[in-house]
Formats: C-alpha cells, sequence, structure tokens
C-alpha cells in the first residue's frame, strides 16, 4: 500500500484507483486520516466519469455496501454521459445495468 499511497500523491490515477480499491476490501474506506487525500481524489475521479477503472469499482463498493438507489442513479448517469460524449465503454454500463436489474431483484 505504501507504492500506491506515494504514487496516488502524485496524482498516479491508477495508484489512486487500486489503492481506493484496497481500502474498500479492508473495510478502511473513510476510516484512516492518512488517506483522506488519496479518497478526495478518488472521488473527483468519480465526479469526473471519465475514468472506467474508477467508476468500475465505485460502483462494486455501492453495490456491495447496499447502496442500491445510488447505483441506480450512477447507471443513468454513465448512460447519459456516454450519449453525450461517447467516454464510456459500453461494457461498464452494461455491468452497472446488470448491478441495477440485481438490486431490483433483492428487492
Amino acid at each position: 500500500m505504501a507504492l500506491w499511497a506515494s504514487a496516488s500523491e502524485l496524482n498516479y490515477n491508477p495508484a489512486v484507483v487500486s489503492l481506493v480499491s484496497q481500502l474498500f476490501a479492508s473495510g478502511s474506506w473513510r476510516k484512516i486520516t492518512a488517506f483522506t487525500d488519496v479518497e478526495n481524489r478518488f472521488m473527483k475521479l468519480i465526479a469526473e466519469a471519465k475514468n472506467c477503472n474508477a467508476l468500475t469499482v465505485y460502483g462494486e463498493y455501492l453495490f456491495q455496501d447496499g447502496k442500491y438507489d445510488k447505483v441506480a442513479t450512477m447507471s443513468t448517469r454513465l448512460t447519459t454521459q456516454s450519449q453525450k460524449t461517447g467516454l464510456l465503454m459500453p461494457q461498464l454500463i452494461d455491468k452497472v445495468r446488470k448491478y441495477s436489474h440485481d438490486c431490483k431483484a433483492i428487492r
């Protein structure tokens, strides 16, 4: 994690996404103040909606955390963004749609 943290400090986006993925997996998201800057960088990537890897990691986190409404909102936003800009891969949108469908089945 130290290597990812160092690279994240230099705004290397793949390291930001990898480190946050580990924070999600370990249950440390928003619990360790040393990673606040990295978490903020990650949320900036999510807000920009241009990094497919960040969006995938965040979508999986939301789904696993039971935040199904946010997954559905994210799916709608990604579809709209993709239609306007063509920047997002259709596979990612399909994955988020599948999560949304699974969420409805769970309810």
